[in-house]
């Protein structure tokens, strides 16, 4: 039997799991539903063929790494989370822990299932696309209702939790299934524009105009590092003097975007509240808001994950981001670079990992920064061993 048909249970019902994420008002509980119990079972599956190798470490970068990650969401985040329980009032929620730690875990499991096992990716991406497409065709044709306000949530209990589904997916079509992807992207597209998610407008926008912006700086024969310094010194400068001359539209465009004009406050906010604990953070739950500690979230990944666990771990995830990005381009996989960027953006003005998805990429990208694997790579006869 093919090491690859192993997994095809597992690739069947996270691609489901993936799929179907996004139906939050259709969960039992604030945080279980169908999707989650198939995550809960894929994670399970991945254990059980995984479990030799997901505590296997060496003494390099990587390993490194995997440990402080690992360590971060087993170990300081139920300590701090019970801590702040216990001696605060402020707004904990220890039933996160629980997806933290699901999280971190289907990251790692997968990471390990690419590269010793051959799991197979573009699986996933296919029932993860079906399941997402035909979930919501069928709201659109049977639950006609759902479709007539202002902002479509197909299900979802806010109709941007769409958009970190439609990001994930855009993204693993363009690396698994290019030929798909030339319809599969505006069919998402097209659903999502629905939802009227001013944060996908911007990242529709800024992924198509840094596609341009790729091309222009690296596509030619200098040295790849000659480039990244070019274009990271050029887009510095162009930045402040966009930002200095257009301030005020700048400034015009954000509040129209963001209804209410809260969404600065919140940011900030959560800022403060790291710096008050910017080393371990304060534990899973909400400690943004109006004023600090008002049970908000700060509504960006990066504020939260550092009002949660500290500073030091969204800035490690997102050096592995921008890593999976630069080699993408070094590549000359501009699009997939753009798009990567594109999921990057997405998450600066939402809570992105509180979604599996979230996790799932940053599987890929951790493979793309420290092993560059597509699909499946071939174990070796070392790496077979483990598994017996």
């Amino acid at each position: 039997m093919p090491i690859k048909s192993n997994f095809f249970r597992v690739e069947t019902i996270l691609g489901l799991g993936l799929g179907l994420g996004y139906l939050t008002s259709l969960r039992f509980t604030d945080l279980i539903g169908v999707p989650e119990i198939l995550i809960l079972i894929s994670i399970i599956f991945l254990l059980m063929k995984n479990g030799k190798v997901f505590f296997l470490y060496n003494r390099n970068l990587e390993s490194y790494i995997k440990f402080y990650i690992l360590l971060a969401l087993f170990v300081q985040l139920p300590l701090i989370t019970l801590t702040t329980f216990f001696m605060t009032y402020y707004n904990t929620d220890p039933m996160y822990v629980v997806s933290f730690v699901m999280g971190g875990m289907l990251t790692f499991l997968l990471v390990n299932a690419v590269q010793f096992r051959g799991f197979d990716f573009s699986k996933v991406t296919l029932f993860f696309f079906f399941s997402f497409v035909i979930s919501n065709l069928i709201t659109f044709v049977f639950f006609p209702s759902l479709t007539e306000s202002f902002r479509y949530e197909g299900g979802a209990d806010n109709p941007n939790q769409l958009m970190f589904y439609a990001s994930s997916l855009s993204l693993l079509l363009l690396i698994y299934h290019k030929k798909l992807s030339i319809i599969g992207i505006p069919v998402i597209i097209w659903i999502v524009l629905k939802t009227q998610s001013n944060a996908y407008f911007f990242t529709l926008y800024m992924t198509i105009i840094f596609y341009f912006i790729f091309i222009f700086f690296f596509h030619s024969k200098h040295k790849f590092s000659i480039r990244v310094i070019f274009f990271l010194i050029s887009f510095t400068i162009l930045s402040f003097v966009i930002i200095n001359i257009y301030s005020d539209e700048l400034l015009d465009i954000w509040f129209q975007a963001d209804e209410g004009g809260s969404r600065i406050p919140l940011m900030l906010n959560g800022i403060e509240v790291v710096k008050l604990s910017p080393i371990v953070g304060w534990g899973a739950g909400s400690f943004s808001g109006l004023v600090p500690f008002a049970s908000g979230e700060a509504h960006s990944t990066p504020i939260d994950l550092g009002m949660q666990l500290g500073i030091i771990f969204p800035i490690i995830l997102y050096v592995i981001m921008f890593s999976a990005m630069f080699k993408k381009l070094k590549d000359k996989e501009y699009l997939v670079a753009a798009f990567i960027l594109g999921f990057i953006f997405s998450g600066f003005f939402h809570f992105t990992a509180r979604h599996f998805t979230f996790w799932v990429e940053l599987s890929i990208f951790y493979r793309f920064a420290f092993h560059n694997y597509l699909k499946n790579n071939i174990p070796t006869t070392t790496q077979n061993e483990m598994y017996k």
